[in-house]
């Protein structure tokens, strides 16, 4: 915030021997005077709501990668093609009695080569938590003709992906002396010993799939 303050409020009362400024009087100047580059709490609010919006409408969601694309040109074709892919990886990942998908849909524009992610919405916090936790079943998982494996992540905003790619990059320095490190809530940690994936899927040893701006 001291950048955003204009430079006579940075002296303290008994460098000038004027009465200190009111939090409120500052605040208004600040806001009358946002012309001049101030950011005003109008702007400030702004933000904050949309980044909540955002995030609480990505809360049930969860992105799969590599998932071939129809060539088909008819929706309905598209739509039907999608939809055995996706209920072939809900038996891969033995969930297919267990979660509710309400809708699915590929994100980002659509290219030449490679597949869009599919972003998957779900019922409940619970049923998201399930195929996060156990997205590592589809490890060697490939659906032709792809030629990658099937990967199972979270909705994430950009400034999000963005932070788990500097982590992620972090994480493959330091695993040069020393190769047990994995990222865990957001954290480089040591992997638990006698850790066991199918009882919980926390620990991320590879890198986070790319998801296109939406």
């Amino acid at each position: 915030m001291q950048n955003l303050l204009p430079e006579t409020t940075k002296n303290t009362e008994e460098q000038t021997g004027a009465k200190k400024p009111s939090y409120s009087s500052v605040l208004k100047r600040n806001t009358a005077n946002n012309g001049n580059g101030l950011v005003t709490i109008n702007m400030c609010t702004e933000l904050v709501t949309k980044a909540l919006e955002n995030k609480e409408k990505r809360k049930l969601n969860v992105v799969i990668h590599n998932i071939p694309e129809s060539e088909e040109e008819e929706t309905e074709k598209r739509v039907e093609h999608d939809s055995l892919h996706l209920k072939s990886v809900c038996a891969q990942l033995d969930v297919t009695n267990e979660v509710k998908i309400s809708q699915f849909y590929r994100i980002g524009r659509k290219r030449e080569e490679g597949n869009r992610p599919l972003l998957v919405k779900l019922g409940c916090q619970e049923e998201k938590e399930l195929l996060l936790r156990r997205g590592h079943r589809c490890r060697n998982f490939i659906i032709a003709p792809a030629t990658k494996q099937v990967a199972v992540a979270p909705d994430l905003s950009r400034e999000e992906r963005e932070e788990a790619k500097n982590l992620w990059t972090l994480l493959k320095e330091k695993r040069k002396t020393d190769p047990d490190l994995v990222i865990r809530g957001g954290k480089i940690v040591k992997k638990k010993s006698g850790y066991k994936e199918e009882a919980e899927n926390t620990e991320q040893t590879d890198p986070p799939s790319e998801t296109p701006n939406q």
